[in-house]
């Protein structure tokens, strides 16, 4: 995975603390391996493919300076990754194992949470 992105910090205090916000941007290549089975009393499927996409997100926060060489970066972050179409086999065994071509359409995977990190600036 390869991810170019850019920060706007601009710094603020509260409560005699020196913050500095985050509102960052950011997109790449995303690539995601799928290996997915499942087991029933109607017999075992698998599927296992690969795919490429495109990553993009936005990030918002704060970064707080402990000491002069340490900062504490917190806050919420978005991004959502769409893949390419591709090829893919589904594998179905109930007694003989039968291969299933299909196509893999209109993926994407949503991600957001929080996120906490430690910058060490030299």
């Amino acid at each position: 995975m390869v991810i170019l992105g850019a920060d706007w910090t601009p710094k603020f205090s509260l409560g005699g603390l020196d913050f500095k916000g985050i509102l960052g941007a950011f997109a790449g290549i995303s690539k995601i391996d799928v290996d997915y089975s499942i087991a029933s009393s109607l017999g075992s499927f698998k599927l296992d493919y690969s795919q490429d996409g495109f990553i993009y997100g936005l990030k918002l926060g704060a970064i707080y300076e402990a000491a002069k060489e340490h900062e504490i970066e917190f806050g919420f972050k978005f991004d959502q990754a769409t893949y390419d179409d591709t090829d893919a086999t589904i594998i179905e065994c109930s007694g003989v194992c039968q291969y299933l071509p299909t196509k893999i359409t209109d993926a994407k995977r949503t991600n957001m949470g929080v996120f906490v990190g430690y910058n060490y600036k030299f």
